[in-house]
Formats: C-alpha cells, sequence, structure tokens
C-alpha cells in the first residue's frame, strides 16, 4: 500500500465512487510503493519540500525523456493502472503532456486538475488556459479535480500551491462556468477534502 496524504471526495452525490485514495509518492524512485488503481503523480525530478517542486529540465531533453517512460512503464505494470495526477513541474506537466500520456497506452487514466497545471506565469491570461484546459481534458478524464491556487514565493523561486475553491486567484466565474459545462457533458466531478465538495456542490447546483 503507498503513501498517501487522505482522499478525492466525489462533488456530484449520485458519484458511484464517492472517493478515490490519492497517493503521494514518486513513481521515478526505485523505492516508491504505488498503489494499483489510486491517483498518483506522473513523477518529478530534484527537490521537494511539501507544495514546492524543483522544476523538471526540459521535457524534450533525453534525461526528462528517459525519466518520464521509466514512470509510465512502472505505472503500466500495475493493474488496475493508477490515475496519473498531472502537474506543472512534473513529467507530465501540460494538455499535451496529457493527450500523449493517453495516446500512448489505452489503459492510461487522468485525474485533471486544472489548479496544478498553473505556473505564476499563466496568470495573465488565466481564462484562456483554463479554456484550453477544459476543452481538451475535462471529458478525457477520468475525474476532474475543482481546487484553486494561490503563489508562494522564495529565493526568487515563486511556485503555485493548492487551496480550497474560491480561495484563491483562478477567475472564480470561469471555472464554475466551465466546471458546469464539463459536468453537463458527462464529467465526474471530485475534490480535495469532503468539505470542499460539499462546498463545491452547493455552488455548482
Amino acid at each position: 500500500m503507498g503513501v498517501f496524504v487522505g482522499w478525492l471526495f466525489a462533488i456530484d452525490e449520485k458519484e458511484p465512487a464517492a472517493r478515490i485514495r490519492n497517493c503521494e509518492e514518486n513513481p521515478c524512485e526505485a523505492g516508491a510503493v504505488i498503489e494499483p488503481g489510486a491517483v498518483c503523480w506522473s513523477g518529478w525530478l530534484g527537490e521537494r519540500s511539501g507544495d514546492w517542486f524543483e522544476r523538471v529540465p526540459g521535457h524534450f531533453l533525453p534525461s526528462s525523456a528517459r525519466a518520464r517512460e521509466a514512470a509510465m512503464e512502472r505505472l503500466r505494470g500495475l493493474d488496475p493502472v493508477p490515475m496519473v495526477r498531472p502537474h506543472a513541474r512534473h513529467l507530465v506537466s501540460d494538455v499535451p503532456g496529457c493527450l500523449g500520456l493517453l495516446r500512448s497506452e489505452p489503459r492510461f487514466r487522468l485525474a485533471f486538475e486544472p489548479a496544478l497545471l498553473f505556473e505564476p506565469v499563466m496568470f495573465a491570461a488565466a481564462e484562456d488556459h483554463l479554456e484550453r484546459m477544459f476543452g481538451a481534458l475535462a471529458l478525457a478524464a477520468e475525474v476532474v479535480v475543482i481546487s484553486d491556487v494561490q503563489m508562494a514565493e522564495q529565493d526568487g523561486d515563486a511556485w503555485c500551491v493548492p487551496v480550497a475553491f474560491g480561495s484563491g486567484l483562478l477567475p472564480r466565474e470561469v471555472v464554475v462556468r466551465l466546471t458546469r459545462k464539463a459536468a453537463a457533458e458527462g464529467a465526474r466531478l471530485f475534490a480535495r477534502s469532503q468539505a470542499e465538495a460539499e462546498a463545491l456542490r452547493a455552488i455548482l447546483s
């Protein structure tokens, strides 16, 4: 059983899977224990401290490509395959990377959390980024996780910190509109805690 910090909770009360295990281990590490069927990261290179991750070197560099393929090969060997949760500083970090992952192996599934794909430089065009993310991934993903982000900064490095929806920097009305549209088209909506799921249920109803 892998290390996990909790669960993802369904926003729709009629959702058959009321909650999903959320694994925090790094599939790039040899000693990591990844639980089959859980939500897990795609993996990262370098250091981690809480919500801060060292940036992955250029994704087209041979070292990053090799690390990504090794992590995905490891996940392919699990049954059921975990749901990969992309992150802006991980090996699967953006819309093209997510779509490439889904094309590479029919068994791969995606836990799409739009807030986690943001870097601070993206906030100036946050609505455009959200439109593109939801349009490409909301229905392709196994689940859509609704949250928000704040910014943190230390030693000249700014990064995004996940927070409860409505308490961060994402444009609330845009996220609500896109989430309602995704739900109407069949997306499965989840939140990072039971309290957030209940709050989002009220907002989206």
